[in-house]
């Protein structure tokens, strides 16, 4: 039996240099916790120092695709249904155990910049 995937901490990114940075200039991005680009289909990893894990979620925060260790120099399109993007250290996938079809609970994400939300995805969609 697959234990369901922890709490972690999101972050949405606002304004044009925080979408653009992403997690760019972090040393190693914290554990459990993601950076949020709402309105996002694709991301690059120009300069970033160390791969990173890239989730793709529909307008109703559902995992549509899942782009695990995503090294430096690359860029990522999300494909059809994407409409946001979520940046968590490398790994977060694996061991949150994401599948396309998880859904991102509470969505949508309220507040942005330095507030902090906790969230967690469930299996089914389903607020459980």
């Amino acid at each position: 039996m697959q234990m369901p995937p922890s709490p972690f901490l999101v972050r949405q990114a606002c304004g044009f240099w925080q979408r653009l940075a992403g997690l760019m200039g972090q040393a190693q991005p914290a554990a459990r916790c993601a950076l949020l680009i709402a309105r996002c289909t694709s991301v690059h990893t120009c300069f970033m120092r160390q791969a990173i894990d890239i989730v793709y979620l529909d307008r109703q925060g559902r995992i549509t695709g899942l782009r695990p260790g995503v090294v430096p120099w690359r860029f990522s399109r999300g494909g059809r249904g994407s409409a946001h993007v979520l940046e968590m250290r490398a790994g977060a996938i694996a061991c949150q155990g994401l599948v396309p079809g998880m859904q991102l609970q509470p969505w949508p994400i309220e507040g942005a910049g330095a507030a902090l939300n906790v969230c967690a995805f469930t299996p089914d969609g389903s607020n459980s």
